[in-house]
């Protein structure tokens, strides 16, 4: 899910998508619901101004793992060691 949708167009995401699985999709949403999903799922995103006039975005890369009805189960996090990862997708599966 983009947390710029000023800069990350449906077209801009479609290209970036290419790089990854196609069972992986990509979201956007207008300024106001991007605030609300970033509120709801406590993460948090800002934009940072750069030189030269431009900016870049601070935000979590977090992945979420929700089960099969779509609650939330917990999280990934990009600092963890791969075999806790491997370990939460494996009691995720096995749920």
């Amino acid at each position: 899910m983009t947390v710029d949708p000023e800069r990350d167009s449906q077209e801009a995401l479609a290209s970036y998508m290419t790089s990854f699985d196609p069972r992986i999709l990509a979201l956007r949403g207008d300024q106001a619901q991007t605030d609300e999903v970033v509120r709801s799922f406590k993460a948090a995103a800002r934009k940072v101004p750069t030189k030269g006039g431009g900016y870049t975005m601070d935000h979590n890369a977090i992945v979420y793992t929700m089960n099969a009805d779509g609650t939330f189960v917990g999280s990934l996090d990009s600092h963890e060691a791969e075999e806790i990862q491997l370990q939460k997708l494996r009691r995720l599966i096995a749920d």
